[in-house]
């Protein structure tokens, strides 16, 4: 009886956390990451940043029009 309480306890408790998971390496389509981002913590900067993909290219383009480009490995 004590088992399953302290089983029932550490999956209510499991189920209480804000925790998420992402698979690494384990996709073999490449997701759609355009669109226009803001940034909501530790920002360097205000405004928005669009990013354009095209396959496995991006081009990222901060408020005050700085291109960067990157890539999906």
């Amino acid at each position: 009886m004590i088992g399953k309480l302290i089983g029932l306890i550490a999956l209510g408790a499991l189920g209480a956390t804000d925790a998420s998971a992402q698979a690494v390496g384990t996709q073999t389509w490449i997701p759609n990451l355009s669109g226009v981002y803001r940034c909501v913590h530790n920002c360097a900067g205000v405004g928005v940043t669009q990013v354009v993909q095209r396959g496995r290219e991006l081009t990222l383009t901060n408020g005050a029009g700085q291109a960067s480009s990157a890539w999906i490995n």
